[in-house]
């Protein structure tokens, strides 16, 4: 037998070690994955639950009980996009967006949200394949005396993310660039997505930590804008008012495509009321599904 050659095969220790240094300095190289994200959900989630009404909590923290994954309202906001990897709900993935023609004013059902053709057997989908459509349906499962509690937990969960992605601008914008997520750009030099930048990168360039943003934002919703935002409870009318945003999102991108702080300063107001007008939205729809 020959002696084994050190230079040949390394210890089991040895490759472990290499493989973590390789894997992160990858890590370091790879451009930030800026994953509305989690946290603009939770936050629209949050401001909802502290304008619920208590009929409505109740029936929220009652639906809710029987969630194996989620106990309080704001964490289950963000159950729709973790669900978008597993093949048994793939076809909830279009309920996320409408996509409205560029020269459009106004959405339109017959036009921008097709009917649906595969809904699995055994759970609540819409007929359309739209997140407008989704909204008004989750809606009626959750008003409808007839459904079971399993139907309501996940029109519940479907209902408290949708309401938050049709405030996203993006998420009523256009078909030709997928909601701007074939928009490159350098947003403070990490190399990203238009649609991307919206989600969550403006919100985590605030370095805010959601729970203490959801509290600075839920404070500052005056009586004023709470009557004007919940004077209409359609959400056509809410994917109108989004897709009406989709201009001033694409302005001040320069062809460089290089994104920082002049437009993070000068886009994050129009977001964050987007996020306020969500939380206070979701609230009035609970509230009116859950009524006394």
């Amino acid at each position: 037998m020959h002696p084994v050659n050190q230079r040949e095969r390394l210890p089991y220790q040895a490759i472990k070690t290499v493989v973590a240094v390789v894997a992160f300095v990858l890590v370091l190289r790879a451009p930030v994955v800026l994953a509305f994200g989690d946290d603009g959900h939770k936050i629209v989630g949050e401001i909802a639950w502290q304008r619920l009404s208590p009929a409505a909590r109740t029936e929220v923290k009652r639906i809710l009980e029987s969630d194996p994954e989620y106990e309080r309202f704001y964490e289950s906001c963000i159950w729709a996009d973790k669900i978008k990897s597993e093949g048994s709900w793939n076809w909830a993935r279009r309920l996320h967006y409408v996509n409205i023609a560029k020269d459009a004013g106004a959405y339109v059902e017959t036009r921008d949200c097709q009917e649906k053709q595969d809904c699995p057997d055994g759970i609540p989908c819409p007929s359309r394949n739209c997140v407008v459509a989704a909204i008004g349906y989750y809606r009626d499962v959750l008003k409808d005396p007839n459904s079971s509690d399993p139907d309501k937990l996940v029109a519940l969960k479907f209902l408290g993310h949708f309401v938050g992605d049709v405030h996203q601008p993006l998420h009523a914008g256009f078909a030709h660039d997928k909601g701007g997520n074939d928009v490159r750009v350098l947003f403070f030099n990490n190399k990203t997505n238009l649609h991307r930048v919206w989600d969550s990168g403006m919100i985590r360039q605030s370095r805010k930590r959601w729970f203490d943003y959801a509290r600075e934002l839920s404070q500052s919703i005056t009586a004023d804008q709470h009557r004007a935002w919940t004077a209409t409870l359609d959400p056509a009318d809410w994917a109108t008012e989004s897709h009406k945003l989709v201009p001033e999102v694409y302005a001040d991108i320069p062809r460089s495509a290089e994104i920082g702080e002049v437009y993070y300063r000068e886009k994050l107001p129009m977001l964050e009321e987007q996020i306020k007008k969500g939380g206070v939205r979701l609230a009035a729809l609970l509230n009116s599904v859950f009524a006394d």
